[in-house]
């Protein structure tokens, strides 16, 4: 199972109710590149990369990284409204880290995707770059993930 390499960008809240609008996670071939669009500070960006999707709590905590993409995702008291309105996968090409990713919103995020805030969007090609507006249009078209 291959590392894909995810970054979080968030639009911030529009009020001042401690949700964000939307998280953003893509893929890129290096930790050093990213999106381009991307400008502090309208975006944060932080990278968290998914090794595997962990089979307990306790293997989650031992992998920094999935740690830190449940703590994105969910607050740790279940009642807690949801840190993010919605939650977008934006997909570079055809890559097998989409399906690991869903995968892990399933098995982590689980009312996330039964409350149908999970989306994925596309970029029409394998690229580590695009402009806002290729970006915003991607988004704009996101499917829901079933």
């Amino acid at each position: 199972m291959s590392r894909g390499k995810f970054y979080e960008a968030w639009i911030p809240p529009e009020k001042d109710d401690g949700v964000f609008r939307e998280l953003l996670l893509t893929e890129t071939e290096d930790d050093s590149r990213h999106i381009k669009c991307f400008r502090p500070p309208q975006w944060a960006l932080c990278a968290i990369r998914i090794g595997r999707i962990p089979a307990t709590m306790s293997d989650a905590q031992k992998d920094d990284d999935a740690a830190i993409l449940m703590t994105v995702l969910r607050s740790t008291n279940a009642g807690e409204p949801h840190r993010y309105d919605r939650v977008i996968i934006v997909q570079n090409g055809e890559n097998d880290s989409v399906e690991e990713t869903i995968g892990f919103l399933r098995k982590w995020a689980a009312r996330m995707m039964q409350e149908r805030r999970v989306f994925l969007a596309r970029l029409p090609d394998k690229s580590t770059t695009c402009s806002e507006a290729e970006l915003e249009q991607a988004v704009g078209a996101a499917s829901l993930v079933e």
